[in-house]
């Protein structure tokens, strides 16, 4: 299939575009029951991982919190620390982002599979198959790409800020200030709206692609700008929320969240000891374990929201007309 940029013939539609996880062929009850499947191995996944992960994180935060308060006193000794607790962050956080790659992309293929062709496999909706495989490679290309985008135009920017800086140190500095916010706007908004479809059109195809994605959404980048920032921003706050709750369940602290940043006034430690002895309570164990029940679904949902525009502008794509746009 050759990935055209075409003429938009299709009507846009702002709620189709951000209800599409439910508007596949197999409507509300494919929908759930994909949300259902894809939240728990999304689960599966924090309880393996988050029992290992919160004691390299008590570490990581209490260095962190050691790091912000030494730093201005050139204690030489914190900032050794800060990076041996990275160190030890480093394997299982890494085990961790590879279940959440894993399951993220199996609850995306099996989407954008049924959505897009209307194929869906027999019992279960998800499997780690070769849809879900080529989503995988799509997820670590569009990042992977994003990280050079980011570094090339960052570097652009100084060189540009640079030469404006020997006319002028004021105009320099200007030049960058604007220089640098132009690459943030390009970066975090312009390349992954373009790009967005990138999986939905991979599934579609049945091979792999990541920048011809732009050809998709070349005339509808506003439209769909607006439809991506409800569902991510409105995802974001549901989750957010999702998360504060559980925390303070199961910590019992409604500081948590400021404690382990490394801000709060206190060692974070001490919260982290307090929420570990709590834990050691049957009825607190099983609320976090509920928690983090509560914690796939929201992030299930809000990555199936998202997934839905992309679907969406993939759908549209293949309604509009190939030659009205050499016309």
């Amino acid at each position: 299939m050759n990935v055209e940029v075409r003429d938009p013939q299709a009507k846009y539609d702002f709620g189709q575009a951000t209800t599409a996880w439910f508007n596949t062929s197999g409507g509300k009850d494919y929908a759930l029951r994909l949300w259902f499947w894809h939240s728990a191995v999304i689960f599966v996944v924090f309880l393996v991982t988050v029992p290992f992960l919160m004691p390299v994180m008590a570490e990581f935060s209490e260095a962190s919190w050691i790091y912000n308060r030494a730093v201005l006193s050139n204690d030489t000794e914190a900032p050794i620390a800060y990076l041996s607790s990275v160190g030890n962050a480093l394997p299982i956080y890494g085990l961790f982002m590879l279940g959440i790659w894993i399951s993220s992309a199996l609850g995306e293929a099996a989407f954008y599979r049924k959505y897009l062709t209307g194929e869906e496999p027999a019992r279960l909706p998800i499997r780690f198959n070769a849809f879900t495989m080529r989503n995988m490679l799509v997820q670590l290309g569009f990042y992977v790409l994003m990280f050079f985008v980011t570094v090339l135009l960052s570097m652009l920017a100084g060189i540009i800020g640079g030469v404006f800086g020997f006319l002028s140190p004021v105009l320099g500095a200007a030049v960058v200030v604007f220089a640098v916010i132009a690459v943030i706007i390009f970066a975090l908004v312009v390349f992954p709206v373009r790009v967005a479809c990138a999986a939905a059109l991979t599934a579609l195809t049945k091979k792999v692609h990541i920048l011809s994605a732009k050809n998709i959404t070349k005339r509808r980048f506003w439209p769909l700008f607006g439809a991506y920032l409800v569902t991510y921003v409105g995802g974001y706050i549901a989750y957010y929320i999702v998360y504060m709750i559980v925390l303070i369940a199961v910590s019992g602290n409604p500081d948590f969240i400021t404690a382990i940043s490394g801000l709060g006034t206190d060692n974070p430690s001490i919260v982290f000891q307090a929420m570990f002895e709590r834990l050691s309570n049957p009825l607190i164990m099983f609320v976090a374990v509920l928690g983090m029940a509560a914690l796939a679904a929201a992030w299930s949902g809000w990555m199936l929201w998202i997934a839905g525009v992309s679907a969406y502008a993939v759908k549209l794509w293949l309604q509009d007309d190939p030659t009205a746009a050499f016309e």
